[in-house]
């Protein structure tokens, strides 16, 4: 499963050894946290609906989250815009986790395309684009540009907003 594999590398990343019993016990939490705080507080961009729907009147849209299928329900939920998006790939569907690429490779045969833009706010999935072939916009928030770009980001954004003028 591609969520304890992404939590897996980053335990490791940091040179932190754990036994698989420890390690799912981590997963589990970590999910359950991120659950409880979707549920609570809804974390949407401000504008995203707006953002999306002009984006997808210009492209085809595709989400490949490294999430759950439940995180990325509540997610649908909590934005009300699942309608913008022709493909969605979730942890749940690939067996390596980012920066492993195989997310965005499936989601680029599922498209049918070979490259893409991808919008990424996290340095293992601006890797795992980068790796796929595609050019990524990186959006500050959990890191910073510096982290963005030195990740392999091509431009970097502060807001979601900005993203209409930049594509």
């Amino acid at each position: 499963h591609a969520d304890g594999q992404a939590l897996a590398w980053q335990i490791e990343e940091r040179g932190i050894e754990l036994d698989s019993a420890n390690l799912a016990r981590l997963v589990k939490r970590k999910q359950a946290l991120s659950m409880e705080i979707l549920e609570r507080t809804r974390p949407i961009a401000p504008g995203c609906r707006e953002v999306l729907e002009r984006l997808s009147q210009r492209f085809l849209l595709a989400l490949a989250s490294s999430s759950s299928d439940q995180t990325v329900a509540l997610f649908w939920e909590a934005s009300q815009c699942r309608e913008y998006f022709k493909v969605v790939r979730t942890g749940s569907q690939v067996l390596q986790a980012k920066p492993h690429p195989a997310i965005y490779l499936d989601t680029l045969s599922a498209l049918g395309c070979d490259t893409a833009w991808v919008v990424e706010d996290a340095v293992e999935g601006i890797r795992a684009a980068v790796a796929a072939g595609c050019s990524v916009i990186g959006v500050e928030g959990t890191f910073s540009a510096s982290r963005l770009l030195a990740a392999g980001a091509q431009k970097t954004v502060s807001s979601i907003q900005e993203l209409p003028g930049l594509l």
